[in-house]
């Protein structure tokens, strides 16, 4: 019980109250087909199905700011290689990742540390960039900003992401972990074709 009370009153780093999710998932054999016999199979379309969902959501009475995720809080990140650009050097390290929207941050009340938050013009024609945790930024960037380094992934390690803001901690996996470096892609740059 003790436990139980210790995980209800932990420090989540996101404000949960008065937040609804929903889950969507395009079927890989056929894509969704919303909106008459649209099919959604490509990254366009999942870019612009993304779009008008978030647009429609966004006209309904009460909600404030609608915001996209490929993993929410408490469902955990995928992991990968990650290159890293450092005032000291360039290194590899295996770093969690989340794609999200604009809006992600302050749907959840999760304050910007330095730097900005991904903007709509943050998409597959503009410059790529990322946003880095605290966590992150403490551990490769130890009294420095991280804001105008860069990250690549070593499977792509010629394509740069700009560092361009640092977010605040908050539980990715469960309320009793330790914090991880975590970085965070616009969704519209990593939206995937399958």
């Amino acid at each position: 019980m003790r436990s139980f009370v210790n995980v209800e009153h932990s420090h989540l780093g996101y404000e949960p109250r008065n937040v609804l999710t929903a889950t969507l998932r395009l079927s890989r054999a056929q894509g969704l087909h919303v909106y008459d016999t649209v099919g959604y199979t490509t990254s366009a379309d999942r870019a612009r199905l993304m779009h008008i969902a978030v647009e429609r959501m966004r006209s309904m009475p009460g909600v404030e700011s609608v915001g996209i995720a490929d993993s929410l809080p408490m469902q955990g990140a995928e992991s990968a290689g990650l290159k890293i650009e450092t005032p000291q050097s360039t290194h590899v390290d295996e770093t969690y990742f989340v794609s999200v929207s604009p809006e992600y941050f302050a749907t959840l009340k999760i304050p910007m540390l330095s730097g900005r938050s991904f903007r709509e013009t943050d998409g597959p024609k503009s410059g790529l960039v990322a946003i880095v945790n605290q966590t992150f930024a403490k551990q490769h960037f130890p009294g420095a900003s991280a804001v105008g380094y860069h990250v690549a992934f070593t499977n792509s390690s010629e394509v740069w992401r700009e560092i361009v803001g640092v977010v605040s901690d908050f539980r990715q996996r469960n309320p009793e972990e330790d914090l991880r470096p975590m970085v965070y892609f616009p969704i519209a740059q990593t939206v995937p074709a399958q």
